[in-house]
C-alpha cells in the first residue's frame, strides 16, 4: 500500500509548533499575572488603566488560540489570530523600538528568561506570523495514515520545538553576553 503525504499533512509540525509557543507563553502569563500586567505596562501603550484589562484580553485570547488551533478540521481561525496576536506584539516592539527603548522585558517568557525587545524578536514574531497565515490558507487537516508519516511529523515537530527553545535561549543569553564582552550600548 502506498502512502501519499499531502500538503496539509506537512503543517501539522507548524500547527504543533504554535500551539507549543502559546501555551508556554500562556503558562508564564498566567504563573506570574502581576509579571505580565508590569510588562504590558513597560510598552507604555496604553494609559495604566487598561494595563491589567489588556493583559487578561491577550491571555483570553491566546487561550482561544489554542482551542481553535486544536480543533481537528479548522485550524485556520486559530492560526488567523496566532499571526495576528504575534503581528501585534512585533507592531508593539517596533514602536519601542524607535526611540531606543530596547530594556523592556519582552514578555516571552518568565523572571528566569528575561528578554530585552529587540530586532531578533521582531524577526522572530513575523516569522512564526508567516508560518500562521501559510497555516491558515488551509482550511481542514489531513488524516495520518501511516506509522512512518505520523513519526515523521512528530520528529519534525520536536525539531522545531528544539529550535525555537535554542534561539529563545540564545535571546535571552545575548544581554548576558555582551556585559561578558564589554559590549555596552
Amino acid at each position: 500500500m502506498q502512502y501519499l503525504l499531502d500538503e496539509s499533512s506537512l503543517l501539522i509540525p507548524i500547527r504543533v509548533l504554535l500551539f507549543w509557543v502559546f501555551a508556554v507563553a500562556m503558562h508564564h502569563k498566567i504563573r506570574d499575572f502581576t509579571l505580565f500586567v508590569q510588562q504590558v505596562a513597560d510598552y507604555r501603550l496604553l494609559p495604566s488603566s487598561l494595563d491589567r484589562p489588556a493583559a487578561i484580553t491577550l491571555i483570553l485570547a491566546e487561550l482561544a488560540l489554542l482551542g481553535l488551533i486544536s480543533i481537528l478540521n479548522a485550524p485556520r481561525y486559530g492560526a488567523l489570530l496566532a499571526a495576528t496576536l504575534l503581528g501585534l506584539y512585533a507592531f508593539a516592539m517596533l514602536i519601542n523600538l524607535r526611540p531606543g527603548r530596547r530594556a523592556i522585558d519582552c514578555g516571552c517568557g518568565d523572571k528566569g528568561q528575561r528578554q530585552p525587545i529587540g530586532w531578533a524578536l521582531v524577526i522572530r514574531n513575523f516569522l512564526l506570523a508567516a508560518s500562521a497565515l501559510v497555516l491558515a490558507s488551509y482550511s481542514t487537516a489531513s488524516a495520518i495514515n501511516s506509522f512512518w508519516v505520523a513519526l515523521l511529523l512528530v520528529l519534525s515537530s520536536v525539531t522545531l520545538i528544539l529550535l525555537y527553545t535554542a534561539m529563545n535561549q540564545l535571546l535571552a543569553n545575548q544581554p548576558h553576553l555582551e556585559t561578558l564582552l564589554g559590549n555596552h550600548d
